[in-house]
């Protein structure tokens, strides 16, 4: 995993746990579903429920579009996982200028 995907990975977390903190919500009434937006998961109005299948979606749509950012990203950026390739990649770019 290079430098690249790790922040992939890094952002698709934060969405994810800001989407938990901050969940859409809904009043569940006799006529239907009524969205009524997002708010902080310990203050959702009064009445209100946390509309989990919308929460779900939000979801499965951070990590669609984030492992696609993230396969999208492979081979690019340069991999600090194991120095002794980047030293063989130092050696071997030096090589190619002389």
């Amino acid at each position: 995993m290079n430098h690249n995907q790790k922040v992939t990975v890094i952002a698709v977390i934060c969405f994810i746990v800001l989407t938990f903190l901050f969940p859409p919500h809904a009043l569940f009434a006799q006529g239907g579903t009524h969205y009524m937006g997002w708010s902080f998961i310990a203050s959702v109005p009064e009445h209100h429920s946390i509309h989990i299948a919308m929460l779900f979606a939000e979801w499965v749509g951070v990590l669609i579009i984030g492992g696609l950012i993230f396969w999208m990203l492979k081979g690019k950026g340069q991999s600090h996982d194991n120095p002794s390739i980047n030293f063989f990649y130092l050696v071997i770019k030096k090589a190619q200028v002389n």
